[in-house]
């Protein structure tokens, strides 16, 4: 964890303290990931690696994949808020602003088919912003990442959503339950107006360490998957092989692999 966490949160050193954790190391960043990977005189070298962090972080991860595991590229967080003219144009606003205060590189980007919803959200969000603490975070990332798109149609803004493939997706929407259907590639999917975001980062339920940068089109997000291995145990008697022999030797010669081949005979001879 980075060296000033545990002096700011007294709260992890109890849960660190009640979980019998043993052992933590004060270091973040790409070089945490290194010492991790390669290992140090202190941190020993690991088998995989999990959980986000910034963009130096998730690039360090994915540079060191193979070297050790990793879960996911879970870099800067994104989201994308698809509504429509039933939506509150204040939550849209604070959804995309609640997603702008992680990160200066983090992404929030609306979708509407309505040009005057687009105007109202707009206007939330100069509106909202002016007091928030994060102010300055949250400027830079719009600045950077941040819009609100007007497309022809919300069948348009459910499929620009699902090619962008964001960490958080959410259906501010009439029928965002049927919505939700057309949403093949996201970390995770927001349905209707009392599913806010942070509700997800909290205390929903499903694990809120997420695919980013469009790693949602093939990772999911972290789960007890991630800390365990399968590891295939195949026993057989004389008789089973006996019974499928021939098929795996006719496959192992049609790859041309004699040797498989004559391992399987052996037992016969």
């Amino acid at each position: 964890t980075p060296p000033e966490t545990l002096e700011k949160s007294p709260l992890l050193c109890a849960l660190i303290d009640h979980l019998g954790i043993n052992e933590v190391f004060r270091v973040g960043g790409a070089q945490a990931i290194a010492a991790a990977a390669i290992g140090t005189e202190k941190i020993a070298k690991v088998d995989k690696i999990v959980g986000p962090g910034n963009i130096f972080v998730a690039v360090a991860k994915q540079l060191l994949s193979g070297r050790v595991g990793i879960d996911s590229f879970a870099g800067p967080s994104e989201i994308v808020v698809v509504f429509d003219e039933s939506a509150d144009p204040a939550m849209v606003a604070a959804d995309i602003l609640a997603q702008a205060e992680h990160d200066a590189n983090a992404a929030a980007i609306g979708i509407t088919d309505s040009e005057e919803m687009a105007g109202k959200v707009k206007d939330e969000v100069a509106k909202q912003i002016a007091d928030l603490p994060r102010k300055e975070i949250i400027e830079r990332a719009l600045a950077q990442y941040g819009g609100i798109l007007t497309v022809p149609s919300k069948g348009f803004a459910l499929r620009f959503a699902d090619a962008i493939a964001p960490e958080h997706c959410e259906l501010l929407t009439n029928d965002a339950e049927n919505d939700a259907k057309q949403i093949r590639n996201a970390g995770a999917i927001f349905v209707g107006p009392y599913a806010p975001e942070a509700f997800g980062d909290y205390n929903a339920g499903p694990n809120h360490v997420l695919p980013t940068a469009g790693s949602a089109r093939w990772a999911s997000a972290l789960s007890v998957h991630d800390f365990v291995r399968q590891v295939s145990i195949i026993r057989g008697s004389r008789e089973l092989l006996e019974a499928n022999k021939d098929a795996a030797i006719k496959v192992a010669r049609a790859e041309e692999l004699e040797a498989h081949a004559r391992s399987v005979e052996a037992r016969f001879k």
